[in-house]
């Protein structure tokens, strides 16, 4: 069951991501939405799917009040592990998409100063409150291995961690990754265009 809840479901499940105020206080929209999806699944037996990125950020209480919605169920975390420089590369580029127009050396700056803090640097920061913990399963795919010997990451996730073989995407999700000269391109043309603020604020991506 992969539940919707919230209105970008199709792309992840953001809204209980940036709800989890509510999953800890047990109450609200997003909290009933999610004990609902949990009686359906009960009912029909089936596991439930939660996919969101920003789960990464999620302390264990919240992760133990996200446990309590589903009860006796058990819980599996999957963490996709990549080469920290590449994450950086990707966020300075996703930033620009956005309208930001740091440089990307600018953007590096504070995550080098400060290696341990930086969540993209330093995925411990993400993982350590988590480890040794029983709340849940972890289970970490490397990505760059992955993609490395070729394989697909959605076929490795679902092999991996649903226990589901020979299944491939039927259409290419994949963000765009575009070349670094022309997402520099790209964050000059907000710069200097005067897009970089305020209601004229120019979201790349969409454009």
């Amino acid at each position: 069951l992969y539940p919707s809840i919230g209105v970008r479901t199709t792309l992840a499940h953001h809204e209980i991501v940036e709800h989890a105020n509510e999953i800890t206080a047990r109450s609200g929209p997003v909290f009933d939405s999610l004990r609902a999806a949990a009686r359906r699944a009960q009912t029909k037996n089936l596991n439930v799917l939660l996919s969101a990125e920003g789960f990464r950020r999620w302390k264990p209480r919240q992760i133990d009040a996200l446990r309590e919605i589903f009860g006796s169920r058990s819980l599996k975390m999957v963490y996709v592990l990549r080469d920290p420089m590449t994450v950086v590369r990707s966020m300075w580029a996703q930033s620009v998409k956005l309208g930001e127009t740091d440089g990307l050396l600018e953007f590096l700056d504070w995550h080098i100063d400060n290696l341990k803090r930086s969540r993209l640097l330093n995925p411990l920061r993400d993982l350590d409150p988590h480890l040794g913990l029983d709340h849940a399963d972890y289970t970490i795919l490397l990505y760059d291995e992955i993609v490395g010997r070729g394989d697909d990451i959605f076929s490795t996730f679902a092999r991996e961690a649903l226990s589901i073989d020979d299944i491939r995407p039927t259409v290419e999700t994949a963000n765009i990754r575009m070349e670094l000269e022309l997402t520099e391109f790209l964050r000059l043309m907000s710069k200097f265009g005067g897009y970089d603020s305020g209601p004229d604020r120019l979201d790349v991506g969409d454009a």
